[in-house]
């Protein structure tokens, strides 16, 4: 059960294991229905940041993504269920836009190689969401997968 943030504002609080449990689930049912589990390998972590909410490291060597949920908290940090399923799918909409983000930082390349890159990568990016809507507007599945909790390591 999720701590009542309205009664508790204001005062420093740490999240609990069930709170990062949603978002760690969160996370992991964006990636099947973005279908980006084939691509990366997925690791969820909780840290204690004062900067952020959540983040997105990414090991680009490896393929590999570590979402990081901060478990502590403040008033300008404070997650309620619906934050957590929000910042779970900003964490993974990271993952799915950056091969443009990397391609954009690229130097050692011609203008006509990155604007190859780019088409190819913006197409990826539009297939993963074609399939994710279409598939949503035929089924109830994040509901379904929400009911049937799946880890990360199921992706």
């Amino acid at each position: 059960m999720l701590k009542d943030y309205n009664c508790l504002r204001g005062q420093p609080q740490n999240h609990t294991a069930a709170e990062f449990d949603v978002f760690k689930n969160e996370c992991a049912i964006w990636i099947k229905l973005m279908q980006l589990g084939g691509e990366w390998e997925f690791f969820c972590e909780p840290i204690s940041n004062a900067d952020v909410r959540a983040q997105t490291c990414v090991y680009d060597s490896a393929r590999q993504i570590k979402f990081q949920m901060n478990m502590h908290t403040h008033d300008n940090f404070n997650l309620d269920y619906k934050d957590l399923q929000m910042a779970a799918f900003h964490e993974v909409c990271e993952v799915l836009l950056y091969d443009l983000e990397r391609i954009a930082r690229l130097e050692d390349i011609s203008a006509e190689q990155k604007e190859a890159m780019l088409i190819r990568a913006r197409h990826k990016v539009i297939h993963h969401l074609e399939k994710l809507f279409y598939l949503m507007d035929k089924t109830d599945i994040i509901n379904n997968m929400r009911k049937n909790i799946i880890t990360p390591t199921e992706v």
